[in-house]
């Protein structure tokens, strides 16, 4: 399955995938099993974005899709990036009903907004009434800040408690309101999850991408915190992010507001039913500046 965490802000979008890829086999007779291999998760497009993949391994073929001379040469923008992937699941992923694969898609556009977005085939969480069948989905969660797929049921628990720490008040090791604390998050949700199933595992890659979407590839080859030597090189680069008027804004939102396939501070609007599909919705309102 795997674990995918993305979180985006004005100055960096970190998108963090594992290195363990579950491929399903079905003998003809005897039940289905899995083989848990090594392998890369993302594909890097400097210039315009990176993708991330969780889910089945089996028939997903991305890789050679993204290779294709045609695609190289049409896509020059995030949003065109994201419609691809939606081309190839739609077109050209062999979509079983017992599989679920997705992918985000994340990078800035000319104007230097980030963009995040999350197109899969399966279904959302939690299942909506009437929802009976996979489906393909893209959704744009660019507003969000936190995302997760995959085993967002082992992902959901960490981000939930540290959310109550902090609407309490209490201390935590995560400082939100910088990249590096972004960073941290991401690495500790995958290595909490690494530990607690075979279908993630190191090397943790983070892809960092920068408002002139260059990108940065960090990796952590261990299940302990990501070292400040992997991170040094790119420290100059991690401008400390202030409160944004995003996060800010979020403050008398309510906190539980339940499960669909990722994790996000709500944007200022509030929640918009439809596009709050596909993730899970985590407020996690911040400190005020006198604690």
């Amino acid at each position: 399955m795997t674990i995918l965490v993305s979180s985006v802000s004005p100055e960096l979008i970190v998108m963090l995938s594992d290195s363990v890829l579950t491929v399903t086999h079905r003998p003809e007779e005897g039940n289905a099993f899995n083989e848990y291999e090594r392998g890369s998760k993302y594909y890097r497009f400097p210039g315009v974005g990176c993708i991330t993949t969780w889910g089945d391994h089996t028939y997903n073929h991305l890789g050679t899709f993204t290779q294709k001379a045609s695609l190289q040469k049409k896509t020059r923008s995030v949003a065109e990036l994201a419609e691809s992937v939606h081309q190839y699941i739609v077109q050209e992923y062999r979509k079983e009903p017992h599989d679920e694969l997705g992918f985000h898609i994340g990078g800035f556009d000319d104007n230097r907004k980030p963009h995040l977005y999350h197109v899969f085939w399966g279904f959302d969480r939690p299942r909506p009434d009437g929802q009976v069948a996979p489906a393909v989905r893209k959704y744009d969660h660019s507003d969000w800040v936190f995302l997760y797929n995959g085993r967002n049921d082992l992902a959901h628990p960490v981000i939930d408690t540290l959310k109550k720490q902090i609407e309490t008040g209490q201390d935590t090791r995560f400082d939100l309101t910088t990249s590096l604390g972004h960073i941290a998050l991401c690495d500790f949700i995958a290595r909490f999850a690494a530990e607690v199933t075979p279908e993630v595992g190191p090397p943790f890659v983070l892809n960092l991408i920068f408002p002139d979407n260059t990108i940065e590839t960090l990796e952590n080859t261990s299940y302990a915190p990501i070292s400040l030597q992997s991170v040094a090189r790119v420290i100059p680069r991690l401008v400390p992010a202030a409160r944004s008027k995003l996060i800010e804004s979020t403050r008398d939102t309510p906190s539980d507001q339940g499960m669909p396939t990722g994790t996000a501070w709500m944007p200022p609007s509030g929640i918009a039913d439809e596009s709050y599909r596909g993730g899970t919705v985590s407020l996690i309102p911040p400190k005020p500046a006198n604690e």
